[in-house]
């Protein structure tokens, strides 16, 4: 069997791109939902997030629970915080951080604004 140098030429290419270290994708948008603790209390995603690139985290709410949002990003190595906490009392979207670097592992902490109420669903966009 002959294999054609242009095919071989080809896939080789394909191989070297796909190795080559140091690409990164583009931050997106990216959909994010929880509930927040019916005591008002911070609660924390299990999710761990990955920042692609160096920029902004921000956020637009699509949902909120009765009496507003609050979040703040945490490391997700030791779970200290590494930004202060942005309120939502409106589907507005906010900047939550700027300057992140590439490769920033972080959880989602969250809570309700106010206790009153028995909505406590959130959900959203999160560009990261």
């Amino acid at each position: 069997m002959k294999l054609s140098t242009k095919a071989v030429t080809v896939s080789g290419l394909a191989a070297l791109i796909l190795a080559v270290p140091g690409t990164a994708n583009a931050a997106q948008l990216n959909p994010v939902e929880a509930y927040t603790h019916a005591d008002c209390s911070w609660s924390t995603s299990s999710t761990i997030r990955h920042k692609t690139d160096y920029g902004t985290i921000h956020f637009t709410p699509n949902n909120l629970p009765s009496g507003g949002l609050e979040i703040r990003l945490l490391r997700a190595s030791d779970y200290t915080a590494f930004t202060g906490v942005t309120q939502w009392t409106s589907h507005v979207q906010k900047t939550i951080a700027t300057g992140v670097l590439a490769g920033t592992d972080f959880r989602i902490s969250h809570r309700k604004l106010s206790c009153s109420g028995t909505d406590r669903f959130w959900s959203g966009s999160m560009y990261y």
